[in-house]
């Protein structure tokens, strides 16, 4: 709730997320997707070999990451993205941020980085 991003975010973001949020009911439907059997939660250490088996079997992957790594930044924000395509060396994903970016590439290495300290995945498939 709100304790929580005070204490991760800058005065100046954590007064914007809190103009425009309802943190009730965030919690509420947060917790309704989180119960349904379509959806695979992750909140785990997971591992490159890991998201490329969820991704080639179709599921569709939500990471939350720190945007600021991509940006070799010291600071801390916490984001969430969706992978669209895994090679061998990269991570492509879609930035529903401001303003939203199509077809981001990173390194693996930098995305699983971006994805600490508080590592979690959604994978979500269709059944």
């Amino acid at each position: 709730g709100g304790r929580y991003l005070q204490h991760i975010l800058s005065k100046e973001a954590f007064e914007t997320q809190n103009k425009y949020s309802d943190y009730d009911q965030e919690q509420r439907l947060s917790k309704k997707l989180l119960k349904n059997p379509h959806i695979k939660h992750y909140e785990r250490h997971t591992n490159l070999k890991e998201i490329n088996s969820l991704f080639k079997q179709g599921y569709t992957l939500m990471a939350v990451v720190n945007p600021n790594v991509f940006r070799r930044s010291k600071k801390y924000g916490s984001h969430m993205v969706v992978i669209t395509g895994i090679t061998s060396k990269m991570i492509t994903f879609h930035d529903p941020g401001v303003p939203p970016r199509k077809n981001v590439r990173a390194l693996q290495t930098t995305f699983i980085r971006a994805m600490q300290p508080y590592p979690s995945l959604i994978a979500v498939k269709t059944i």
